[in-house]
């Protein structure tokens, strides 16, 4: 299964909508999709989180959704631009939880010594 079709299977099971996400972070936010990795972002402030669209000053990268080998460390080595923050959620589903927010730094440099 590739990780744009595990991304579809994980939103059909929590009974979310996928196209409908991927259709608004294809004009709001970023999308990134090849055929070992699929991720949909955006920067956001990192007390806001999830709900903060077009902020004047982000601090934060919220992955929305990522999939396939290593898509993390590509990520931070092909962010757009610079954040010094990366939150997401685990497992979200219907029933979220909190955001998890990273020095984006710090993980960058624990990611590396793996």
């Amino acid at each position: 299964m590739t990780p744009i079709e595990q991304a579809k299977a994980h939103y059909v099971k929590h009974g979310l909508n996928f196209e409908q996400d991927l259709g608004y972070y294809l004009v709001h936010g970023y999308v990134i999709a090849a055929p070992d990795r699929f991720m949909m972002f955006k920067p956001v402030r990192a007390e806001i989180g999830e709900a903060d669209w077009f902020p004047a000053q982000p601090d934060a990268w919220y992955v929305h959704y990522a999939a396939g080998k290593r898509c993390l460390e590509w990520f931070i080595g092909q962010a757009p631009f610079y954040l010094p923050k990366i939150a997401w959620m685990r497992d979200k589903g219907l029933k979220a939880q909190r955001l998890a927010v990273y020095d984006a730094k710090r993980l960058c440099d624990r990611l590396k010594h793996k």
